[in-house]
């Protein structure tokens, strides 16, 4: 079996693409309503997407406004809701995986790369730097230390959940919380 994305091969159990992140079962890649779940659409901002360059949608999930991009489907996180997450909480989050996600997350922490992605803060200005891991790539302001999660990502994270019932913005809060635990985007 070989992923659809990129052709890699893939185990017989896979439920993404190591390399890529892209799923085995496309009906995990995340769309427009994913994110529109349980969610408060306030509207186009003048932000701009790092993506598309098109303006950036005020999106309000469980008390938490995400800037979204509506036509490429990434979503910029800002840090004060990173900074918001309970370290024990995430800890539980991550002990919580099955063993193969945790090893994957170990492995992303230890060889994380990092180079220009070569797009644009909505919030600043500034380039954007490129953590990437195989298939988790996160974009990061260093100024004001907000990510950009492109589609890629969500897709990847739902695709490891196996869990298309809950709001991609859902999904997003988890992956947070692994992030936090490993303090992925820590010095």
């Amino acid at each position: 079996m070989k992923c659809k994305n990129c052709r890699n091969k893939l185990f017989e159990s896979a439920r993404y693409c190591p390399e890529c992140g892209y799923p085995v079962d496309e009906k995990f890649n995340v769309t427009a309503e994913d994110y529109l779940k349980d969610t408060v659409n306030k509207g186009k901002t003048d932000k701009l997407s790092p993506d598309s360059g098109e303006p950036l949608t005020l999106l309000e999930h469980q008390g938490h406004e995400y800037l979204w991009d509506s036509e490429n489907l990434g979503v910029w996180v800002d840090k004060s809701i990173m900074e918001g997450i309970d370290r024990e909480a995430a800890q539980v989050v991550f002990e919580n995986l099955n063993e193969e996600d945790q090893k994957y997350f170990n492995q992303a922490k230890e060889h994380i790369k990092l180079k220009a992605s070569g797009m644009t803060s909505p919030v600043t200005g500034n380039e954007l730097d490129e953590h990437h891991y195989k298939a988790l790539v996160i974009d990061e302001d260093y100024e004001s230390k907000g990510i950009w999660l492109d589609q890629s990502v969500v897709s990847f994270w739902y695709a490891a959940t196996q869990n298309k019932d809950v709001p991609a913005l859902t999904q997003v809060e988890e992956l947070l919380h692994i992030l936090v635990h490993l303090k992925f985007l820590e010095d």
